[in-house]
């Protein structure tokens, strides 16, 4: 490992059809979606209007929570936190919607009431999000070349210095089998 990188243990959750099905190397649990959306619409409104209410946020965080962590994921989700904070390490969220109007639900409210904390504000924490689109083999055409690609890297001063070389070292690496004459990297 590189110095300035982290290592994460894998959360992916899956929300297909108001079920949760959670996976990650310590097991499979599952629930099903408890999900107000009235009740988050209404709130969302509010913030909107008052985007400063702490507490709102953290209500509709918690909701949120709620709804998509029940008891057993809840569980496993501190669980894995558990690990990663004994080994260093951090803990990257993956959720995958099916239904896009679950999907535009602004999930980084995301708010654990037992920690106290917005899970997408948590420095161990990498929240990211997804939405199910499932592509025919025809939809998928090969790439043009040359590719062209716009990399973009940040280092915040209040975090680990980024290896800039390292990174650009495992961009290349994941391109090497492009040929040459396709790719070109300033």
């Amino acid at each position: 490992m590189e110095a300035g990188q982290m290592e994460y243990y894998d959360l992916s959750i899956r929300v297909q059809d108001g079920q949760i099905l959670a996976s990650s190397n310590q097991g499979d649990p599952h629930g099903i979606l408890n999900l107000d959306k009235r009740e988050i619409d209404l709130a969302l409104e509010l913030i909107e209007k008052d985007a400063g209410d702490e507490r709102l946020h953290k209500k509709v965080g918690s909701a949120l929570y709620n709804a998509l962590f029940d008891r057993s994921i809840s569980a496993h989700l501190a669980a894995i936190k558990a690990s990663a904070d004994r080994d260093g390490c951090g803990v990257r969220l993956r959720l995958t919607f099916d239904n896009p109007e679950v999907a535009a639900i602004p999930w980084e409210f995301l708010f654990d009431d037992s920690t106290n904390t917005f899970l997408a504000n948590d420095p161990m924490t990498a929240l990211s999000r997804y939405i199910d689109v499932p592509l025919r083999k025809q939809d998928i055409k090969p790439a043009r070349l040359p590719i062209k690609m716009l990399l973009v890297m940040s280092s915040p001063k209040n975090l680990p210095a980024l290896d800039y070389a390292g990174e650009e070292r495992l961009i290349r690496e994941a391109l090497r089998d492009i040929p040459a004459k396709s790719r070109s990297m300033c």
